[in-house]
């Protein structure tokens, strides 16, 4: 049973491992779409007039970015649920029912609030939201000045 149990660790360490990965892939990856998808618009939508810088175009197209940094959230939100459970499993199976040890996963269990990656990484998300927000503050102030009225001079008769 030990030997089953040692092979189950190893396959769930590389669970593990495979779910921390993803998350830091989808962290690029957002921030990735974000710069990909801002400099379309700006190189598309960005005026300058009398030496301001107008965003033009619907709201709703600076605004849609927005929606990356929710979406990477819940999904680091899932993944630590993952992790959450394969260390459950491992500190209260394997740990303490087939190796009768208290290993790693009890160690940080009880040293969780310690461990500051999760942190971060929510900060990361809640950063890329503020900067779509602001953005989209931007766009809603920009707006086009008016053009000066032209002056008809009036000509007098030659």
């Amino acid at each position: 049973m030990e030997t089953f149990g040692l092979t189950e660790f190893k396959a769930l360490r590389a669970e593990i491992l495979y779910q921390i990965q993803t998350i830091d892939s989808i962290k690029f990856w957002i921030a990735a779409a974000m710069a990909a998808y801002y400099s379309f618009v700006i190189a598309k939508f960005v005026v300058l007039e009398r030496d301001r810088v107008i965003l033009t175009g619907p709201i709703w197209m600076w605004a849609a970015p927005a929606v990356l940094p929710v979406l990477g959230f819940l999904r680091l939100q899932a993944h630590i649920a993952q992790l959450d459970l394969f260390g459950t499993y491992i500190r209260e199976h394997l740990e303490k029912q087939i190796f009768k040890i208290e290993a790693w996963e009890h160690f940080y269990h009880q040293h969780r609030l310690e461990d500051t990656v999760w942190i971060y990484d929510k900060y990361y998300f809640l950063a890329l939201f503020v900067f779509a927000c602001a953005i989209v503050f931007v766009r809603l102030r920009s707006v086009p000045t008016p053009p000066e009225p032209e002056t008809h001079k009036a000509t007098v008769g030659r």
